[in-house]
């Protein structure tokens, strides 16, 4: 995913929202999917079956994106998510290149950037559109 830090921001000021009422655990898909691990000044990929990673508000500050902005969610939607029924929030950029592969899962909230030059199409759930703080 390539998004300007502002957006992250914004997207990440939707789920801190829901931290006083929900735990939150974070999964990254980036050029694949990972559980993050805190180290001391970022997140390193911990493997898929690490211990869920719980989001305290802040957090978003220590993510890094991978450098291809290529993102396949197949992995998240059709095996890990498998046999869950909690909320999905996914922030992107709407440049998915497996869309069309993605095996429904309900309830999920797509997150995109207000400004997103992509046109993007859920193919289920809902898609909110953030705007990046002033």
């Amino acid at each position: 995913m390539v998004m300007r830090p502002a957006y992250i921001e914004a997207a990440f000021g939707v789920i801190e929202e829901l931290l006083g009422k929900y735990r939150v655990h974070l999964v990254c898909v980036d050029e694949e999917l990972f559980i993050p691990e805190r180290t001391a000044h970022a997140f390193a990929k911990g493997n898929i079956q690490s211990a869920p990673f719980v989001y305290r508000a802040g957090d978003w500050k220590n993510l890094r994106t991978g450098s291809s902005g290529t993102t396949f969610f197949a992995p998240l939607f059709n095996g890990y998510m498998k046999g869950h029924r909690e909320l999905l929030l996914v922030i992107t950029d709407g440049e998915i290149y497996d869309l069309h592969l993605l095996q429904k899962y309900s309830p999920t909230v797509w997150v995109l950037p207000h400004e997103a030059s992509v046109h993007f199409q859920a193919p289920f759930g809902r898609t909110v559109r953030v705007r990046a703080a002033s």
